[in-house]
């Protein structure tokens, strides 16, 4: 078939905008990685600051970041794995929206602080997110629960304090929950019937409240460390 001039033209425009949508996409997710990396104050195995530069190609996955890993097929961001390298500093958390794709967030094992921001919740894709063994402080946002697919969530041995947010029941994938050594308080009886299929939970070293002494039937496998002092369950 042969296409008509108007159709040719059509079919270039089209072309050219998709390509510039893809580049401008990866340009703006550059950004936003450079954008986090200045909350890092100390990177003591230089992985960081000797890889996350601006590259030459803005249209591409930048691979050459540590521990950013990108969808093949899209170049698109879908996960930033920064844990155990012992990096100290003040993150930003609000700079990582741009990263629409981003699925797993790890920050384990470091000496980073830091609020979480409500806006994480427009980031939907996200699936891992494990920000254990730092300094993060603060409440943890209710949007956090619009976050559907999130399946893992290990928030454990930081500063964040106040409830958990109500709407956990949103979260129907999440299998793990650890929210141990915070200063989070509640009461564990309207918590954890929310859980309906998590799997593994641990809340001990908060100030959580209260028994529970109904049946947990309906929450599915439910395994729980929650033992310490000021949260006792009696489950049957």
């Amino acid at each position: 078939m042969t296409l008509t001039p108007s159709l040719s033209l059509l079919l270039t425009l089209s072309l050219l905008l998709i390509f510039h949508h893809h580049a401008s996409a990866s340009y703006d997710e550059i950004r936003s990685l450079l954008e986090f990396k200045k909350g890092i104050k100390s990177d003591p195995s230089n992985r960081i600051f000797s890889t996350w530069v601006f590259p030459s190609n803005t249209s591409a996955c930048p691979e050459a970041f540590h521990g950013v890993v990108c969808d093949p097929s899209t170049s698109s961001v879908v996960a930033i794995a920064l844990d155990r390298l012992g990096l100290v500093g003040d993150l930003k958390f609000s700079t990582l929206i741009p990263l629409k794709f981003l699925q797993n967030l790890t920050l384990a094992g470091n000496s980073l602080s830091g609020r979480l921001v409500p806006t994480l919740g427009v980031i939907s894709s996200l699936q891992v997110i494990d920000l254990s063994g730092n300094q993060f402080y603060g409440p943890i946002p209710a949007r956090l629960t619009d976050l559907w697919a999130l399946h893992y969530v290990n928030l454990s041995n930081n500063n964040f304090s106040g409830t958990f947010p109500e709407g956990i029941r949103n979260l129907q994938q999440l299998k793990v929950l650890d929210l141990h050594s915070n200063q989070l308080q509640g009461d564990v009886g309207q918590l954890i019937p929310e859980l309906r299929n998590v799997e593994y939970l641990d809340l001990s070293g908060n100030k959580f409240f209260g028994s529970m002494d109904f049946s947990v039937e309906n929450v599915s496998s439910l395994a729980i460390d929650v033992a310490k002092k000021r949260c006792q369950l009696n489950l049957y």
